[in-house]
């Protein structure tokens, strides 16, 4: 089961390059429009969500293409907060 995907933005712009690029690869990712508080964001995704956990991909990066969004927290970690490294650039 692939799990929800949160694309956060600032603004409305759903034109935006990295956005078209997410939605074509995952036509089940959704928008959201940050709020002040990137808590009551997290907590707006998480209440929008259909699965128990979720990506959030803020609109200040690009998801590389061979990205795998199939992971799944072992049953240690249900309960934690995952982040992965941003890559710079030169692919670091």
């Amino acid at each position: 089961m692939a799990l929800d995907i949160f694309y956060l933005s600032n603004s409305n712009d759903t034109q935006s390059i990295s956005w078209q690029k997410l939605v074509d690869r995952f036509p089940y990712a959704r928008f959201v429009k940050r709020s002040n508080s990137i808590v009551d964001t997290y907590k707006e995704c998480a209440e929008k969500s259909y699965t128990k956990h979720f990506f959030v991909i803020p609109e200040s990066l690009e998801v590389i293409d061979g990205f795998d969004f199939s992971y799944m927290p072992d049953e240690w970690s249900q309960d934690s907060v995952h982040v992965w490294k941003q890559q710079n650039s030169s692919g670091k």
